[in-house]
């Protein structure tokens, strides 16, 4: 990964779409974590424009829905589905294998605090906290 900044030019800066939602996915196999999700997105903005939240329910449907997508702002992800794991192979995949025009934020969630420890985590090397960026 590149840790330099580029920079457009202001030419190219005035052709951006701003208007276009920024999408957010959602994996989680919890419905009611996806309502929730929801309702509290409904009205935020991310840089100014519209969250389009995205929907699925297993780690394999994300990473089929990843591979028809080429931008995802944000990924939220829950640890353990339909294996304890299945969450952080999610991860891993959307770093080592996506696509993307440029990399997405992605956001770990459990709703099961007990079973994982910051070292289990912490032990996957495409992991970076929030405590290491600047």
């Amino acid at each position: 990964m590149n840790d330099e900044l580029e920079f457009i030019q202001e030419a190219d800066a005035a052709n951006l779409v701003t208007d276009a939602p920024s999408t957010i996915l959602l994996i989680d196999d919890d419905i009611d974590v996806h309502k929730t999700t929801s309702f509290a997105l409904t009205t935020a903005m991310m840089n100014s424009r519209p969250l389009k939240l995205i929907h699925t329910y297993s780690g394999e449907d994300a990473i089929q829905f990843s591979k028809t997508m080429s931008q995802i702002a944000l990924i939220l992800v829950e640890i353990a589905m339909e294996i304890k794991y299945a969450g952080m192979d999610v991860a891993r995949w959307e770093r080592e294998a996506a696509n993307y025009s440029f990399e997405p934020i992605i956001v770990l969630r459990t709703g099961q605090p007990g079973i994982f420890s910051f070292y289990d985590v912490e032990n996957e090397s495409i992991y970076q906290f929030s405590s290491e960026k600047t």
